[in-house]
């Protein structure tokens, strides 16, 4: 019986063969089904409180926020940090201002600023995939401001970054956690120091000192 036309190209070509099932044997080590709760531990800013009232608002989306993935090369990714997300605004926004509370809704008028965080982007890359030996991760935040009268200020974009070097975690999800944590406490630490110096938050707190 004469070959197919597959057929002889794989007997014409056996490296072709080899390296197309190298190739997929690697893919397949490279999958991993990642199912995380991640728990941030943020510290206290060292900053003097700022005589504004300040109210959040969480949207659901950012009180629940899960990061998820299926991909062929990385498999199905599941990385809960909404709760932890929730905890890191509380703290550094509660130590920032005299007046700090949540709020069940974003409507103005029961607080000087009402804050509206978002999260924009969140990603991950693995040693694995960079050659380096540690786990990254990156947080991209935006931040919606409303005033008492209800005019919308003009809104504050930044990025929390994270590091977990390899060696210290005998797990990959214990890698990946870490990073996010990492980037976690980068992220509290741009909100204490950059959020009253985002102009028109720098202007209100001027206005109030006068």
């Amino acid at each position: 019986m004469a070959a197919t036309p597959e057929e002889a190209l794989l007997l014409r070509h056996p490296v072709f063969v080899l390296q197309i099932t190298l190739f997929s044997v690697l893919i397949a080590a490279c999958q991993k089904n990642i199912n995380l709760q991640v728990q941030g531990n943020v510290p206290a800013p060292l900053v003097t409180k700022i005589p504004l009232s300040v109210g959040v608002y969480y949207p659901g989306q950012f009180r629940g926020f899960t990061y998820t993935e299926n991909s062929k090369t990385r498999g199905k990714w599941h990385i809960a940090s909404g709760s932890s997300q929730v905890k890191t605004f509380n703290r550094i926004l509660g130590d920032m201002f005299t007046d700090f509370r949540e709020l069940d809704s974003a409507v103005s008028g029961e607080a000087d600023l009402v804050v509206v965080p978002e999260i924009a982007k969140m990603q991950f890359s693995t040693p694995e995939e960079t050659g380096f030996e540690f786990f990254e991760a990156w947080v991209e935040y935006v931040v919606k401001v409303k005033t008492r009268e209800g005019e919308m200020l003009p809104e504050w974009r930044f990025t929390g970054y994270g590091q977990a070097t390899k060696s210290r975690f005998s797990a990959f999800e214990s890698g990946l956690a870490a990073s996010l944590s990492d980037a976690l406490r980068n992220a509290g630490a741009q909100l204490a120091t950059g959020f009253s110096e985002h102009p028109p938050i720098r202007r209100r707190i001027q206005r109030r000192n006068l």
